[in-house]
């Protein structure tokens, strides 16, 4: 098991930029040039990516990002 020690700083820092991240992958899934190959790379690494948001976040906020809401 791998484990992280940061402050609430840095939590908050690594948030913003997932939160970033994902909203230019949404953006860019909802553009209909992209090829499919790539839209599944990036619903996978939207994934990887909410996985790891949902265990920074506490659980009220957690919903914001949910695969049916967002994806």
């Amino acid at each position: 098991m791998i484990g992280l020690i940061m402050n609430d700083v840095e939590r908050e820092e690594l948030v913003y930029m997932l939160k970033k991240e994902i909203d230019e992958l949404v953006q860019e899934l909802k553009m209909e040039r992209t090829n499919v190959m790539v839209i599944k790379s990036m619903k996978e690494r939207i994934n990887i990516l909410l996985s790891l948001y949902n265990r920074l976040v506490p659980p009220n906020e957690a919903y914001i990002y949910k695969e049916g809401k967002k994806v």
